[in-house]
């Protein structure tokens, strides 16, 4: 039963704007401070299902703050109503776009589609990255009821990581078949069962954008037509129909996205959004942009009520089971006026009749030709010109009876024609023996099937053929070949008369032999064809063959007074022990062994012992930093880059917020050695914010952006804590973007400091975990103390 005006799911009110989906429905919510949400509600048939329930519990953290900007952190889950909750405010899902779209008799066209794979594109690109860490590598369930549009063409996209249930019990049962939209944007992985990854989730967007560009989908048909096409992945091969609505940039673009094999597709997500920007900044773009579209789609208002609820998926061609049963009914009990001539649905297609049946009616079809041509052309046709056909109101002359005639039966009606250059009218006579002939030959075919024998004397129909053939100008199969034409202006050969046009691709002016390899150029060797001498060259890559026996030098023995070559003896290695006497019985008494030099070593160095020891040791655990009330900010990784959306405690410095996001999602810069080459750090119109600062207090300001702090190496005095049992004074390279940390743990490992908590001290200033010493001012001394533990 779908959700009524009123009634609650998660805490939120339904505002009666529900849109029925193949497995799930979107239901439009409101809070209490009037903020309208979207909650992706399951059928109750799916609401049990373990891919939504508790699969779910270990990527949930992930999903309530995906830090992606465009894709909607998750707000509240009802188990019972099988719902999930999204903060999207005023939307409309691409699915609803397309149907109102329909409904006024257009599409989104070019530029629309490509604006909404480039913005989504980048979407499922950033939350691929970020989620790979978390265990989710792809949407799974991309639909055009997973995407939202606002009013100001901004995208949004909702249900990640929500698979589609249907499909997977599908699986489990092959008997409970999903409807037609559950299959129309699967990628053939998901219908066989397989991993998904990122190309999946492109290759769903790319079928969408498809119909939000035509307004018709790629994959069409019934249930079980869809699921074939679905599972072979017929999208590529089906695109050249709309060659006509879609440039051929665009259709290189959707080909190449939806190809049947992963390894086929865009080898990565930048790939992708590269050709798009390409296309999208080309001439081909046409048509209104996304901005454009949705302010054309909102004029209309968002749609509430039954009207929405009558938006169901499992459509086809726009019309659902009902309306094309009663649209066959509808015919069936039309009359002959109407073209259907009174036969019912079940009857108004049958099979192909059997060959002979096929062969009867072609007879009785040239029969009925035959006296339709009798009675059209009288007989022998008049060599004179027909007279002209009398005008219609409108001045254009009406076609005749003998104007209807197919060009075989004209007869000498196409000289009436005049035409450019034409030849001297041939002598009537010969055409009117033709015709008889031809009659004669129709005559003997007719009869032929009814067993009659012909006369004596009268001509068989390969004669009639014949006769036929010579008096047109043909010839017939098996004849000599006629000479050829003398060639044109441009020096090629016309083609001679009765000669069968060959196709584009035997045409002379292509070059003969194997077809060139893609990306290599014409080099050495490597020319249009085969040499004047007729041998062919070795193919590039390949090693030259060997010479023939036959082109063998002949062997010459050396000669017998030659001396011998000269070889190098191989000298013994020089040792001072004396050589071994091979006669010599064996010694039965154990023999002291004499330990000798050791040769200097090849391998890598040997590990200190303090480095042993520091990996030995049991690390210090290290505090998360502090808590409070969630705060949301902007973070820019990069000029010209668009900003993460973060949401992080805001008790957190900016220390121990920047270590949280190394890793997920900010990289840790090294070397190719592992060591350290910076730290990231927070800053704001271009100055460095403190690293003691917290998120609560920086976050209100704008948007901030990422800096690396160069891992530059300054030369300290390092000293233990007083008493300490190895306690010791050294001067050491101490990298100044290392964690405090991280300093700490290796510096009380050298200094053979017991196990427990340390930190260290610089100017008197005990660093903080994730501190690091570009913060703090140039100093020399850096001294180990016991930490907070």
């Amino acid at each position: 039963m779908a959700v009524q005006r009123g009634d609650t799911i998660g805490g939120f009110q339904a505002t009666g704007r529900t849109l029925i989906g193949p497995a799930a429905d979107l239901v439009e919510l409101d809070d209490d401070g009037g903020l309208k949400h979207t909650a992706v509600a399951f059928h109750p048939e799916y609401r049990g299902h373990d891919a939504i329930g508790s699969a779910l519990d270990v990527v949930v953290g992930f999903l309530q703050a995906p830090m992606v900007t465009g894709l909607v952190e998750l707000v509240d889950v009802d188990r019972d109503q099988g719902a999930f909750v999204y903060p999207t405010g005023e939307a409309w899902s691409v699915a609803e776009v397309i149907r109102m779209l329909a409904d006024l008799g257009e599409s989104g066209g070019v530029r629309a589609g490509l604006e909404l794979m480039y913005t989504v594109g980048q979407i499922l690109v950033e939350a691929a990255d970020v989620g790979e860490s978390q265990g989710v590598y792809s949407h799974g369930g991309l639909t055009p009821w997973r995407i939202m549009l606002k009013r100001d063409g901004q995208v949004l996209v909702i249900g990640h990581a929500l698979p589609q249930v249907e499909i997977l019990q599908f699986h489990e049962d092959s008997r409970r078949v999903p409807r037609e939209d559950s299959f129309r944007y699967c990628p053939p992985e998901r219908i066989e069962a397989q991993s998904e990854d990122l190309t999946s989730d492109l290759f769903s967007l790319a079928l969408i954008a498809f119909e939000l560009m035509t307004g018709k989908p790629v994959y069409d048909g019934l249930v079980s037509d869809i699921r074939q096409q679905a599972a072979r992945g017929e999208g590529s091969r089906r695109l050249f129909r709309f060659r006509e609505v879609l440039p051929q940039s665009v259709r290189d673009v959707l080909a190449y996205a939806i190809k049947p094999e992963r390894d086929d597709r865009y080898p990565s997500g930048n790939d992708f959004m590269e050709s798009v920007r390409a296309v999208l900044s080309s001439r081909d773009a046409v048509g209104p942009s996304l901005m454009d579209l949705m302010r054309r789609v909102s004029r209309q208002g968002p749609r509430s009520g039954a009207a929405i609820q009558a938006l169901e998926g499992g459509k086809t061609q726009m019309l659902s089971k009902e309306q094309i049963q009663k649209m066959l009914e509808d015919e069936s009990v039309g009359g002959a006026g109407d073209g259907v001539e009174g036969r019912s649905a079940a009857k108004a297609w049958s099979p192909p009749p059997d060959r002979g049946r096929r062969r009867s009616r072609r007879t009785s079809r040239t029969d009925s030709l035959d006296e339709s041509m009798d009675e059209a052309a009288p007989s022998p046709p008049s060599p004179e010109p027909t007279a002209p056909a009398p005008a219609s109101d409108d001045g254009a002359p009406r076609w005749t009876a003998g104007a209807r005639r197919s060009r075989r039966s004209r007869g000498d009606d196409s000289a009436a024609t005049p035409r450019a250059a034409a030849p001297a009218t041939p002598d009537p006579a010969p055409m009117r023996a033709s015709g008889e002939k031809a009659k004669d030959l129709l005559e003997m075919i007719r009869s032929s099937g009814n067993g009659l024998q012909r006369s004596g004397d009268a001509p068989s129909a390969a004669e009639l053929i014949d006769e036929l053939a010579r008096s047109s100008g043909g010839r017939r199969r098996g004849a000599p070949e006629p000479p050829a034409v003398p060639g044109g202006d441009d020096g090629r050969p016309r083609f001679a008369a009765g000669r069968t046009r060959r196709s584009r691709r035997d045409r002379d002016d292509e070059p003969s032999g194997p077809p060139p390899i893609p990306g290599l150029g014409a080099g050495p060797g490597l020319g249009a064809g085969p040499a004047a001498s007729g041998a062919s060259r070795p193919r590039p890559g390949r090693l030259e063959p060997l010479e023939p026996p036959g082109d063998a030098k002949p062997f010459t023995e050396p000669q017998r007074d030659a001396p011998p070559p000269a070889v190098a003896p191989v000298l013994a290695p020089a040792t001072d022990e004396p050589p071994t006497v091979r006669d010599a019985a064996p010694v039965a008494a154990p023999v002291a062994v004499v330990p000798t030099a050791t040769p200097a070593p090849t391998g890598p160095p040997p590990t200190p012992v303090a480095a042993a020891t520091v990996a030995c040791r049991p690390p210090a655990l290290v505090s998360g930093g502090g808590g409070g009330e969630p705060v949301t900010f902007q973070l820019r990784t990069g000029p010209g880059q668009r900003p993460l959306k973060l949401r992080l405690p805001g008790g957190l410095t900016v220390a121990d917020a920047v270590a949280r996001l190394i890793g997920h999602p900010l990289p840790l810069r090294t070397d190719l050695a592992g060591g350290i080459v910076g730290w990231w750090r927070f800053a704001r119109d271009g100055q460095r914010l403190p690293a003691t600062a917290t998120l609560a207090d920086v976050a209100g300001g704008g948007v901030l952006d990422l800096v690396l702090v160069d891992n530059d190496v300054r030369r300290m005095t390092i000293s233990g804590p007083a008493g300490a049992g190895a306690a010791a004074c050294f001067v050491a390279p101490v990298g100044v973007a290392v964690p405090a940390a991280t300093l700490a743990d290796q510096l009380a490992g050298l200094l053979d400091l017991p196990a427990g908590s340390h930190a260290v001290q610089v100017g008197g200033v005990v660093l903080g975990p994730h501190e690091i010493l570009a913060d703090h001012p140039p100093a020399g001394v850096l001294v180990v103390v016991e930490g907070d533990g």
